[in-house]
């Protein structure tokens, strides 16, 4: 059972401030973030509790960091991406430059030539396998570049056994993969596309700290937190905790109040101001009045850290229905050296991970 952290802990989790500039002490000022609520019991930490990474924690991992000759970070959409449906590639890029204050770049789509692709049996649509893209993003990262993620619209999958993944990450190779596909709105309109644009600037900053070490977060609401549904992922507030833009600020050194400055104008962020000093109240919906799924029987396991994936244990895998085309030969992303919250669906249950 989690517990949220009591007031004591959470000062203690940031680790000492003294000797910081004035404007980063400012806004790692606990008083101005929300704690994390209780879990529902439907939630990530109903199912997944932890001590949480702490400042500490994470220096202790070593964690990797772009370099003055690495400070570039690509987006590469593997097409098609011009369907209306997505999100616009270049508000994504203007959000990402402002969260992880880099230069963004965004490469011409690229076709999935060369890439495994099957027809998931429960919905009839293609899926795409994630080891192929993340050995295509290792092969063709561009030099300079701190990071490359790749993004679609199409359904991903890592291996015949899972049903989805929402994306995978490889630190070692500084790339990672995610898919919008699930992220779509039931209706159409202004309303939806923001909404659509929402989660898809949540889903490529959260993944994307967790190719910088940043795991998740279990001490405020955060960016960080993790997600067990969808309704849980749309509640989690698009800012980062203390403790994680500590780690943030830490990897990337940049100027903590001119990144909120650049955020305010990012076309992802939220109405009520954010302020240097902390993030908007009440921007999630607390656990009690969160919409629970339907039912929850996901299978999952942590593979390394991060690494979470569920399956159904009940029926056949979805080998049955590969229609691979042929992959040439090309270094292979290290399947041990995968991060990132990698889930994949039980057929019939409504519940996600992030």
């Amino acid at each position: 059972m989690f517990t949220p952290p009591a007031r004591a802990e959470l000062i203690r989790v940031v680790d000492p401030v003294a000797g910081l500039p004035p404007a980063l002490q400012h806004a790692l000022d606990e008083q101005g973030f929300d704690p994390i609520p209780r879990p529902g019991p439907h939630d990530w930490l109903a199912s997944h509790p932890g001590p949480g990474q702490t400042f500490a924690a994470f220096l202790a991992r070593r964690p990797p960091s772009p370099d003055p000759a690495r400070r570039v970070l690509y987006l590469q959409p593997f097409g098609p991406f011009d369907t209306g449906q997505e999100p616009p590639v270049d508000l994504l890029s203007r959000f990402a430059a402002a969260f992880f204050a880099l230069e963004a770049v965004v490469l011409p789509t690229a076709p999935v030539t060369g890439v495994t692709i099957r027809i998931n049996s429960q919905t009839g649509q293609p899926q795409l396998l994630t080891r192929d893209l993340l050995a295509l993003l290792a092969d063709q990262r561009p030099a300079g570049a701190c990071c490359i993620v790749g993004i679609t619209m199409d359904d991903l999958y890592p291996d015949p056994a899972w049903n989805f993944v929402f994306g995978e990450a490889s630190p070692r190779d500084w790339a990672g993969v995610y898919s919008f596909a699930r992220y779509l709105p039931g209706e159409a309109g202004p309303a939806a596309a923001s909404l659509l644009l929402r989660r898809a600037c949540k889903v490529l900053a959260h993944e994307t700290a967790h190719l910088l070490g940043i795991a998740h977060c279990v001490f405020y609401s955060c960016l960080m937190n993790g997600s067990n549904h969808l309704a849980e992922s749309d509640a989690r507030p698009l800012h980062l905790c203390p403790v994680d833009l500590r780690k943030l600020q830490h990897s990337i050194g940049f100027d903590v109040a001119a990144r909120y400055r650049r955020l305010l104008r990012s076309p992802a962020t939220p109405a009520s101001p954010m302020r240097p000093g902390g993030s908007p109240r009440n921007c999630c919906t607390s656990s009690s009045t969160r919409p629970a799924p339907e039912r929850q029987h996901v299978h999952q396991a942590e593979r390394v850290p991060c690494l979470h994936r569920s399956r159904d244990r009940r029926t056949r895998p979805d080998s049955g229905d590969l229609s691979p085309r042929a992959v040439p030969r090309r270094r292979r992303a290290d399947p041990t050296a995968r991060s990132g919250c990698l889930t994949g669906r039980v057929p019939g249950d409504p519940a996600v991970g992030s």
